[in-house]
């Protein structure tokens, strides 16, 4: 998978951008025709913050994505990774949007069609949280996987909750005894 951001470096070359040029393509000097310049808004090489991926953890320590992908073979598993790859350095525009926050990584090899369901989460959406994984078999999203990826992440949430909570409460603690 190619981001848009390099299918867009071999066409239009910074020297095609806001002056003229020989190597642009004809008629393009000095300008990016707006279907492009609406893919570039929001695109930077370097995110302003880091995104990484976590995945989501159940009460009882299972990571359901990860234990989907080791059943995998590594070309499959390299497959949904590289796609992965794409939306850590591409953000959200390399996904496709399902519903409320849950975004959709489509991988698909000649095959399988793989996907990964995830919500982009913290205070710069730098947190890419891997709800669930699958291999598709219909044309849409089964519904009953988008409402599982939305219950996991309103429990990773809930859970986020729960463990500031008790920070605040271990800091007040802690800031009395200090008196």
């Amino acid at each position: 998978m190619v981001g848009i951001r390099a299918i867009l470096d071999t066409v239009w070359t910074p020297d095609c951008i806001g002056v003229a040029s020989e190597g642009c393509p004809a008629g393009v000097q000095g300008r990016v025709p707006e279907p492009f310049a609406v893919l570039l808004r929001g695109v930077s090489e370097e995110p302003r913050y880091r995104r990484q991926w976590r995945d989501y953890r159940t009460s009882a320590g299972g990571r359901p994505v990860k234990k989907f992908l080791m059943k995998l073979t590594s070309a499959e598993r390299a497959v949904i990774v590289a796609a992965m790859k794409e939306v850590t350095r591409d953000g959200l525009v390399a996904a496709k949007h399902l519903s409320g926050d849950i975004y959709e990584v489509k991988a698909d090899t000649n095959e399988k069609f793989f996907r990964v369901l995830f919500a982009a989460e913290g205070e710069h959406n730098q947190v890419l949280l891997s709800l669930e994984a699958f291999a598709k078999k219909t044309g849409k999203t089964p519904k009953a996987k988008l409402d599982l990826a939305k219950d996991r992440l309103k429990d990773w949430r809930e859970h986020g909750k729960q463990l500031k909570k008790e920070q605040v409460a271990a800091e007040k603690k802690k800031s009395k005894r200090g008196r």
